[in-house]
């Protein structure tokens, strides 16, 4: 059916004109990724497409933790990227990872994409795509390298997550993450009668090895501000 109403001119700002602004935006920002040359320390955040939201299970721990296994530092292309420190959240990963340069995070991220996705896949019997595009961001200073560590490691307690039924949970440290195998808490763990730790990397740059620590050992209950 044809409009009776006068038709304006194409183009042009008019009310209500253009596309919708997003409320919340899961995709990663569609930027350039910095470029680096020499071994470097990488925060990683994949988000879970709208399907996924709720990883944190025992299955998928256990299917994650054969994934990581495949990068530890011995094992994956010289040690060229590495797994360093890592947690689950229900729609949501973080990785500290190490990488040779730009083009092994690239790849290293890549392959662990397609296996985790796979591995994701396999836990709830779905054959679609699990993540969006991945978030990076270089760790280049000491206070960088610790509130990252803190915010990965601690990033349960930004969830509620050590909170079940109005209760703290017993355990002071995240179970879906690599922090039982951190050493720089300001108190010991040990690894409790059964638990299987996620097979992660010790560090071997700079900035992860002992340039965070210029604060002392981190609180467990430590959990800065959002850093993407």
């Amino acid at each position: 059916m044809r409009s009776s109403g006068k038709r304006g001119p194409h183009g042009g700002s008019r009310p209500g004109a253009g596309r919708k602004r997003m409320k919340y935006r899961l995709d990663a920002p569609h930027r350039p990724r910095e470029k680096f040359s020499t071994p470097s320390p990488v925060h990683v955040t994949m988000r879970g497409k709208e399907y996924i939201f709720e990883l944190r299970n025992d299955l998928v721990y256990e299917l994650l933790g054969k994934v990581l296994e495949r990068y530890r530092g011995d094992r994956f292309d010289n040690g060229a990227f590495r797994v360093v420190h890592f947690s689950i959240q229900d729609t949501h990963l973080h990785l500290i990872v190490e990488a040779a340069n730009d083009a092994a995070l690239r790849r290293g991220m890549r392959s662990f994409s397609i296996n985790s996705a796979r591995a994701i896949n396999a836990s709830i019997g779905a054959n679609g795509k699990v993540w969006f595009r991945f978030h990076s961001t270089l760790i280049k200073t000491k206070r960088y390298a610790r509130n990252s560590i803190a915010y990965v490691l601690g990033n349960w307690r930004r969830h509620r997550k050590d909170i079940n039924n109005g209760q703290f949970v017993p355990a002071k440290i995240d179970p879906f993450s690599s922090a039982i195998s951190f050493t720089g808490w300001n108190r010991t763990f040990k690894v409790p009668a059964g638990y299987k730790p996620l097979p992660v990397s010790p560090p071997t740059t700079f900035l992860l090895r002992t340039g965070w620590a210029f604060g002392g050992p981190l609180d467990p209950y430590q959990a800065p501000g959002p850093i993407w």
